[in-house]
């Protein structure tokens, strides 16, 4: 999906998916079930493309990879300047940290459940239900993320010294005071925005949505009289 993207975001705009262990090209690769573990592994993965003005953006548990990825940042920054901060964080369909309820996910064990959970969030296609073996490629990763997700411990830290959006659907499940509390997160005003659709308004609201993420890009890329100079990384996990 995020390379699609790059059709109709300006050309000043390099998109980079985070690609994780055991999805798409790494598939053979076995999934980390270790949230620190992740985050260390992106940024490792990921580091050179942070030598430029970047943003990064994050969708549900991407957001809060996003999030411990900023962490991780802010402190080595705080002993080091050789790391640099992304201009702005974007945070999609995600509650703050310290309203994540780990219990919430079904048993990842739960062939049913995980199918039931699958077609609850939506933006999968009807099809995915009819093939089997492509059904269970999905289910095994969803599970992978959950098991993920369940074992995340919330870690008080300092606020991000960051500029930080917030995205979300307006018929997600995602409770509006556990989407406002990113607000102690950050150090700067962190602006709101709510679109039509679910958890995957991403996908039903994409016009939109990239319009968002261009205006917040174009008010936090360094600029020189009103020309963007290089090229914004995005990396989107």
């Amino acid at each position: 999906m995020y390379l699609r993207w790059s059709r109709f975001l300006p050309n000043w705009v390099n998109i980079v998916p985070v690609e994780l262990p055991g999805r798409g090209t790494r598939l053979n690769e076995t999934a980390l079930e270790d949230f620190d573990a992740l985050v260390q592994s992106i940024l490792d993965d990921y580091q050179g493309y942070m030598q430029q003005p970047f943003a990064i953006f994050g969708h549900s548990m991407g957001a809060l990879l996003a999030y411990g990825i900023c962490q991780v940042l802010a402190a080595k920054n705080s002993i080091s300047k050789q790391l640099a901060l992304p201009q702005i964080l974007l945070l999609s369909a995600c509650p703050s940290p310290d309203k994540f309820d780990p219990s919430r996910f079904p048993d990842t064990h739960d062939r049913d459940a995980l199918i039931a959970n699958l077609r609850q969030q939506g933006g999968s296609a009807e099809a995915l239900f009819d093939y089997p073996e492509l059904l269970d490629m999905t289910l095994n990763i969803l599970a992978a993320d959950y098991r993920l997700l369940q074992g995340f411990q919330y870690k008080k830290t300092s606020p991000l010294p960051l500029f930080m959006q917030v995205l979300s659907g307006k018929s997600d499940d995602i409770s509006l005071d556990n989407l406002s509390t990113w607000q102690q997160h950050s150090a700067k005003k962190i602006i709101f925005h709510e679109f039509i659709g679910g958890h995957f308004y991403i996908q039903d609201q994409q016009s939109l949505v990239l319009k968002r993420i261009t205006q917040a890009l174009q008010n936090h890329v360094p600029t020189n009289n009103h020309c963007l100079q290089g090229h914004s990384e995005i990396a989107l996990t």
